[in-house]
């Protein structure tokens, strides 16, 4: 394991300083499976390799960060291996949501397989598929983020916009429908273009999953179910937490998960 960790970080460190990529800065490193406390081998071997990591990079100059579930955050930081947490989308993954409302986090991956530019205006193409991350608001600005040979530090203004205006589905139920003034049953009609193909937009938030929201009437408000920044519809208040510090343990029994609510 520790050779595998040295043959890791030194590639990683090479190529950061072939790019030019300045000291200070964070190289993440994935740690992307799910494992529980019984899996005492794991994380064995998880702690090791960053062991190894975090000597390198600090010796480089360099801040290391992990990518991977809630679980996998908690036992490096509390360890003293990784300065920055980017939580994985995955939301089944151990302790994921219980680290997420510990606000311990840097980043969480919101939205995955999105894809962009593929709208022609009179079909589909295939577009630039990307996965989209928002940063939390109550941490320190920098995340270890650099462009141009030095580092990088997101408007904490568009951050705090980004962040604020995000929700989870806790309701197993989250109908969007199609206008405001639309009934329960008048839901949402609209497609989007995913590999060449027009795929219909989910007419409900899967529960856990996240939403963009904006304009609001005393019990609808409006959302962007893909975040892709067009809204798609309308739903209920209580279909959404109050905001995005808090993130719904998942629900491994589907018949209970649908019937989930929020209160």
């Amino acid at each position: 394991m520790e050779q595998e960790a040295e043959l890791d970080v030194q590639a990683a460190i090479s190529q950061a300083q072939e790019l030019g990529q300045p000291r200070g800065s964070a190289i993440y490193f994935g740690v992307d499976f799910n494992f529980t406390d019984g899996d005492v081998e794991t994380i064995d071997l998880m702690t090791r390799y960053f062991r190894v990591v975090k000597a390198r990079m600090d010796s480089a100059g360099y801040k290391t960060g992990a990518y991977g579930s809630g679980h996998a955050h908690q036992i490096l930081r509390n360890a003293g291996l990784i300065e920055y947490s980017w939580i994985s989308a995955s939301r089944a993954f151990s302790r994921t949501s219980e680290f997420h409302r510990s606000g311990d986090w840097h980043l969480f991956q919101n939205q995955v397989d999105r894809e962009w530019f593929g709208s022609t205006g009179s079909g589909c193409r295939h577009g630039l598929p990307l996965d989209t991350n928002v940063q939390n608001m109550f941490q320190d600005a920098d995340v270890g983020l650099w462009r141009a040979g030095q580092s990088h530090i997101v408007d904490e203004g568009r951050t705090f916009d980004i962040f604020a205006t995000r929700r989870f589905a806790c309701d197993g139920d989250a109908v969007v429908r199609r206008d405001k003034t639309s009934s329960a049953s008048d839901v949402l009609s609209k497609t989007q273009c995913k590999g060449g193909k027009a795929i219909r937009v989910p007419p409900k938030i899967d529960f856990a999953n996240a939403a963009r929201v904006g304009e609001a009437t005393d019990n609808l408000i409006q959302v962007d179910v893909d975040d892709d920044g067009e809204f798609d519809g309308w739903t209920w208040h209580g279909n959404l937490t109050a905001h995005f510090g808090y993130k719904p343990d998942w629900i491994f029994a589907t018949a209970k998960r649908n019937a989930q609510s929020c209160e």
